[in-house]
């Protein structure tokens, strides 16, 4: 065997066999089913491939970017047009005709994943060269100017304009007061409340490296210089009201665009420009030229062209060269150095710290963020390190390895002469460019501009103290401007201010949170300013991975009332007389999209409900429909990903869940509910829920019954039909979690009704379907409601992280009384929602408030990452004579005898198309006819095959006949069954 071949071994996506493995490359007979004891038994822990395939499924989210969050790529090159080699050395721009490599990523920079791309935001612009001397990011954004100058402030005013930490809606408030202490920022906002606030997609916006960085000539000559990126296209932007229509029918519509124009061969371009300016001469201006609230004025220091950006292939894989594509300010090439712009400078440090946290330590060896070029240094080992190296040699210097240091090249040489201080700049001039662009405008465009200001300025916490302000700001750039705001507000300026004390979080009082610590005003930032390296750190941090499912969420707390009795079903002691309050706290969520998107997109809803009760937590975790796509856990991961977005292009396509589902006739059940006018609740208030799995409940003699839960809101249940939805979410895209929240603060108290459906499992052989079967709803008619208690929300959360991101539900905790059953998808979930909530939050997650249980409890589950429990025992074993704790008392669980053999196979009553037939003939003319509309709409996706379609129609024909003919009729296709 030839060895030599596992030294190039590099990871690719490239599978080369015909049949499906583990991980391991064991085959796989059955990717359908999990190992039962006999066909409706119990999983068995010995199912490894099942194991396997959920704990990958559990981990598939890394921290999304704090900034940066939602974002596009494509890859292309850089083609040098004009000649500036008298300027820099880089190898790069030698000369004309010269190509580079490149990658872009687009993206929007405060809200999150799933946002709409249409939201107004700055936008990132941000260009990787992969030059034969190494990596070259160009990390910028559309606006040549940013909020605040000193990137001490940079935690703060992102924390400012993110969404509210107690109700997760994003609120001016918040931004005019934090900025209000920072006029610096008046040039950016003459950006963002601008026309050019909402670009109309990603090909039509400039972009701009915002810094001033260094090009240093072969000589050693320096020049300051910015960098623009200009579209051969042009620059296009949308109004208030199209982008409502826009983002309301598309909240990807940039992404669509981008990856549709390069698919079809209409490659975006840009061309690249540079301003220079001879540090000599930075004292002839009026503004301090590293200052990045400010522009270099292109009538002094006109813009010079210097090559093109052509995009011209889209990327392979969204995860690898998206979400894993990792820039930094501090990667530069010989003939481009930094300048001491405070916020450059901190940004060298920041970029890189926040990639080794989403990461980790080896992010540069991924091929995405990899330099092309040779390369050498002794950084690697760590996690995830895939390098395959046998040097012996892993220290400098050495005299058994030639490696040696590079050529010396030109850095600027100037020095700096200060004491260590934490000030603000002296040129700060911070009104009179933000007036100058202001007076450039037509009126219409000026009355724009004044009709957002007075917009976000009405908002009703605004206080009449920073309305005064930002009147005094925008007096000072233009007093007319400042008169007309005034005017329309019908304010009179006023002013006062008031300041907390400020600690690091080791206690130490800090005396300066707005500055670095510098050589001197302008030098560059020290390393020992642990405050500002603290404070970043922290920050690069603030974001753990998203939920693969159910990431889009709101929570609220209340509490649940026994009001009929069913002590004669359940030991369960908070439902052991009527009358008896449980506290809970409740999360609603969309469970395919990302965090941020729309709560108007067509997708199931989840409704989970922690109970804390005398006997522990027990966590009820539903949707607001009954049942469920698939009936085994082992195809859970595949139906997720044919959900999500395409890994490819990262939009969300048909073709693909309609391939995966048409070998899952099951889901056709589903689909009635998610296709149906149901499938886009008004909001959470108005929408059901059900505990879908099938759970056992067991009486103190041992009684079992099967049970289903089902909670019926009072208010009714309300329904978006697409037009209604298109202009919500277009409206506002957390419109239900907004709408959750304000009902509560109004004392609006939402309230559902507690239902079960109780079967007894010696009669489940009466009905032709499984009772255990996640597919099927059981008939009320049978099987009646029967009603138990009431839910009744009457209090916000207090901090979305803490008590929404860090609220953690798992099917496995349940209370004596309340038991599973063999449902083979709950049997599934047991494992997988602990396993991801470990890899989420941490071993100790059942330790954070929100999850922790609200009685005593006792065990030696402790230590490892983040333990924040205070124990001062000595004996963390059991069992032992040094420490009472003992057993519990027994408590009654299913006594049923397992019977079978281990078996990967299928339920014996299928009964795939009885159900959805019944629901579908159940509905009115109108009703059916929207919902073969949106059969007729997905089905005649460009990508779904003649095959899938016949497929479809034969299923739906088993369903319904009628419906059936109608749908092949619509689409001109013969059914066959």
């Amino acid at each position: 065997m030839d060895l030599g071949l596992f030294v190039f071994y590099r990871p690719s996506s490239a599978f080369n066999s015909p049949f499906w493995t583990t991980n391991a490359g064991a085959p796989v007979s059955n990717n359908n089913s999990s190992l039962t004891v006999g066909p409706r038994g119990p999983v068995l822990l010995e199912d490894y491939h099942l194991v396997e395939k959920l704990a990958n499924f559990d981990r598939e989210r890394i921290p999304e970017r704090v900034v940066h969050a939602r974002g596009a790529s494509a890859k292309g090159f850089f083609e040098v047009t004009h000649d500036i080699s008298h300027l820099s050395c880089a190898d790069f721009l030698r000369a004309p005709g010269v190509q580079t490599p490149v990658i872009v990523r687009f993206s929007t920079v405060i809200h999150e994943r799933g946002s709409p791309e249409t939201i107004r935001d700055p936008r990132g612009f941000a260009v990787k060269f992969y030059t034969r001397e190494g990596n070259w990011d160009l990390v910028g954004n559309n606006f040549p100017v940013f909020f605040v100058r000193d990137a001490m402030k940079f935690p703060d005013v992102i924390h400012a304009f993110k969404p509210n930490p107690k109700s997760h809606i994003q609120e001016y408030w918040r931004v005019l007061d934090f900025l209000s202490h920072h006029p610096e920022s008046l040039l950016t906002f003459a950006f963002l409340f601008d026309d050019v606030g909402v670009p109309q997609d990603y090909r039509h916006m400039e972009g701009f490296g915002v810094h001033a960085y260094t090009l240093i000539s072969k000589a050693g000559k320096v020049h300051y210089v910015k960098f623009h990126w200009k579209p051969t296209c042009g620059v296009k932007c949308l109004l208030e009201d199209e982008a409502i229509k826009v983002g309301g029918a598309n909240h990807s519509h940039a992404t669509k665009d981008l990856y549709d124009s390069i698919e079809a061969g209409n490659y975006p371009e840009w061309k690249l420009f540079i301003q220079i300016m001879d540090p000599d001469h930075e004292d002839r201006f009026d503004f301090d030229p590293l200052d990045d609230t400010k522009t270099w004025p292109e009538d002094l220091l006109p813009l010079q062209p210097v090559g093109r950006l052509v995009l011209n292939k889209n990327i392979d894989n969204f995860f690898a060269e998206n979400e894993q594509l990792a820039f930094n300010p501090a990667l530069v090439v010989p003939g481009i150095y930094y300048s001491n712009d405070k916020m450059l400078q901190t940004r060298l440090f920041a970029y890189s710290d926040t990639q080794r946290h989403r990461l980790g330590p080896n992010y540069l060896q991924l091929p995405v963020n990899a330099p092309k070029c040779a390369h050498h240094n002794n950084h690697y080992d760590g996690s995830m390190n895939f390098m395959h190296r046998d040097e012996e040699i892993d220290y400098f210097p050495s005299r058994f390895d030639p490696v040696r240091h590079a050529e010396t090249f030109p850095i600027p040489s100037n020095i700096f002469t200060g004491k260590r201080e934490k000030c603000v700049i002296e040129k700060e001039n911070n009104f009179k460019q933000p007036g100058e662009r202001y007076r450039s405008w037509a009126p219409d465009r000026q009355e724009r501009f004044l009709h957002r200001w007075v917009d976000v300025l009405s908002e009703p916490r605004v206080t009449h103290e920073i309305r005064s302000i930002w009147i005094s700001y925008w007096s000072q750039a233009d007093r007319s401007f400042g008169q007309k705001l005034a005017s329309r507000l019908n304010h009179r300026p006023s002013s006062a201010f008031n300041s907390p004390f400020w600690t690091t979080n080791s206690g130490a009082p800090v005396w300066n949170n707005n500055s670095s610590l510098t050589v001197g005003p302008r030098g560059p930032i020290l390393l020992e300013d642990y405050h500002l390296v603290e404070k970043l750190a922290n920050f690069d941090r603030e974001r753990i991975p998203e939920r693969v499912v159910h990431a889009r969420g709101a929570s609220a707390k209340g509490f649940f009332e026994v009001t009929h009795d069913i002590s004669h079903l359940t030991c369960a002691d908070f439902l052991r007389a009527p009358g008896v309050q449980t506290p809970v706290i409740v999360r609603f969520s969309t469970v395919i999209h990302e965090r941020g998107s729309p709560e108007t997109l067509r997708d199931p809803r989840g409704f989970a409900v922690k109970f804390y009760t005398r006997e522990g937590n027990f966590d009820l975790v539903g949707n607001n429909f009954p049942i469920f796509f698939v009936r085994d856990g082992m195809k859970f991961p595949d139906m997720v990903h044919a959900l999500k977005p395409n890994p490819k292009s990262h939009i969300q396509e048909n073709w693909r869940i309609l391939d995966f589902f048409s070998h899952h006739p099951e889901s056709l059940h589903m689909f009635t509910f998610l296709l149906d006018d149901l499938g886009v609740p008004q909001d959470y208030r108005h929408m059901e829920g059900s505990g879908v799995n099938t759970y056992t409940l067991i009486s103190k003699a041992g009684k079992a019954h099967y049970v289903k839960f089902h909670w019926k809101p009072t208010c009714g249940v309300k329904c978006l039909l697409e037009d209604e939805a298109i202009k919500v979410g277009g409206a506002n895209h957390s419109h239900a979690t907004k709408d959750l929240y304000d009902s509560i603060a109004a004392g609006n108290y939402p309230e559902w009704k507690l239902f079960i459906q109780t079967i007894d499992p010696d009669q489940e052989d009466r009905f032709d379907f499984d009772p255990l079967d996640v597919t099927k709803t059981w008939p009320e008619d049978i099987l009646p409601l029967q009603p138990v208690g009431r839910l009744v929300l009457n209090k916000n959360i207090d901090n979305f992280f803490a008590e929404n991101e860090q609220l953690a539900f798992c099917p496995a905790i349940v209370v004596p009384g309340v038991y599973y059953s063999d449902d083979k998808l709950l049997q599934t979930r047991i494992f997988s929602y602990s396993d991801t909530q470990r890899h989420r939050l941490g071993p100790n997650y059942l330790q954070l408030p929100v999850n922790a249980p609200k009685c005593s409890h006792h065990n030696n589950h402790h230590e490892g990452f983040m333990n924040f429990m205070h124990r001062d025992e000595e004996v963390n074993y059991f069992p032992s004579r040094y420490d009472p704790a003992r057993h519990a008392e027994t408590f009654p669980i299913p006594s049923n005898i397992c019977t079978g053999k281990r078996e990967k196979c299928v339920i014996e009553k299928e009964n795939n198309f009885k159900q959805p037939g019944e629901r579908y003939r159940s509905w009115a003319p109108d009703r059916q006819e929207r919902f073969l509309h949106r059969w007729v709409d997905v089905l005649s996706e460009p990508r779904v095959t003649h095959e899938i379609r016949s497929i479809w129609i034969s299923y739906w024909s088993q369903a319904d006949r009628s419906f059936g003919q109608k749908l092949a009729s619509r689409l001109n296709v013969r059914p066959s069954i």
